[in-house]
């Protein structure tokens, strides 16, 4: 199946924001035996209650009323594989940041980047939980992401939040956010940066279409990557190939993007991509909405094509579809003209 979408016009509208998962530096390998697990424990809040004499993973480990940066620090773990030392520092984490909503956590450790995400029961303070997923990708050395959603109805749909270690870095100031664990010192000034985060996180984009979803999705990605002060963002993909279940659809497409601005009276392109291939993976609703819960393409933004086989080399760390035969002079000729969707910030 190949749909295509080159809807031209202007349209004055908020930026949609979506998932966004980034092609970064494959980290540290998982524990032997956890990858390609999907671990879940529950979190309960800690706040008052004693630790558990069994010491069950997953479950909050004490009373941590007055939790410190030395304790963060003492429980960094350097392998998201290690359930049992992420429950821990979860528990730490959500109550320096006085979060009492119950939550279970799941690991994706299938492929890096690597990820960790918060199903919380009930709505949580937005500000608390970026805050603490700050944390998490800080004080977890090979963590690349953190997400974390919630019920909206007693339906099933939810609302869903990601934050990746690219644009995590941004949100807490001008340093490299996995550097402030490296000592006591630049940890308490990161504790410093957190504090100044007053702006609520946006939701992930809950579409009418699979086309709706994949454009806001390559926007979303793209613009944590290039030029926000642009006076419009625009996007251009091709959907080469899709595969659907009962719960969600995989999306396999080329993608360009654009940042531009007013130069001398010009409006040009001022950044943005070529032509990348991308794997978008959505949520289908109960509502009959579409949610992008992954986007990924290779990591080192690079790939050798062939026609024959369906995937770029594992080196990528993922599996993409390629231009079938006959294909790829429609493309060039076509992406001459994109982006064609073009979205005001």
């Amino acid at each position: 199946m190949r749909k295509t979408t080159f809807s031209l016009g202007v349209l004055a509208a908020a930026l949609f924001t979506v998932i966004s998962l980034p092609g970064c530096v494959p980290g540290r390998p998982s524990l032997p035996g956890t990858a390609g697990s999907r671990e879940e424990a529950s979190l309960e809040p800690a706040r008052g209650r004693e630790k558990d004499s069994q010491g069950q993973q997953g479950t909050e480990l004490g009373h941590y009323e007055d939790v410190t940066a030395e304790d963060m620090l003492k429980a960094r773990n350097p392998y998201i594989g290690d359930a049992s030392a992420d429950g821990r520092l979860i528990s730490l984490v959500k109550n320096y940041c006085d979060i009492q909503e119950s939550s279970v956590m799941e690991l994706q450790t299938t492929e890096q980047p690597y990820g960790l995400t918060l199903h919380f029961q009930e709505e949580p303070d937005n500000i608390a939980v970026q805050k603490a997923s700050l944390l998490l990708i800080s004080l977890i050395d090979n963590c690349h992401s953190v997400s974390w959603d919630y019920p909206l109805d007693s339906a099933g749909n939810k609302e869903y939040f990601y934050l990746p270690v690219f644009f995590a870095s941004r949100l807490a100031g001008d340093g490299a956010v996995k550097s402030y664990a490296e000592d006591e010192g630049a940890f308490i000034r990161f504790l410093e940066e957190l504090e100044q985060i007053t702006e609520p996180y946006s939701a992930i984009m809950r579409a009418p279409s699979v086309e709706q979803a994949v454009s806001a999705a390559i926007l979303d990605y793209n613009r944590r990557l290039y030029p926000s002060d642009c006076e419009a963002r625009g996007e251009g993909h091709v959907i080469l190939d899709s595969e659907e279940n009962e719960a969600e659809v995989t999306v396999y497409a080329q993608t360009m993007y654009g940042a531009y601005q007013f130069q001398d009276g010009n409006f040009v392109k001022d950044g943005g991509t070529g032509v990348i291939p991308a794997v978008i993976r959505l949520s289908k609703e109960p509502d009959g909405r579409y949610v992008a819960l992954d986007y990924r393409q290779p990591m080192d933004g690079s790939a050798t094509w062939n026609p024959s086989r369906k995937c770029f080399l594992k080196s990528f760390g993922i599996c993409v579809f390629l231009l079938p035969p006959g294909s790829r002079n429609l493309w060039n000729n076509r992406s001459r003209s994109m982006p064609k969707n073009i979205w005001y910030p």
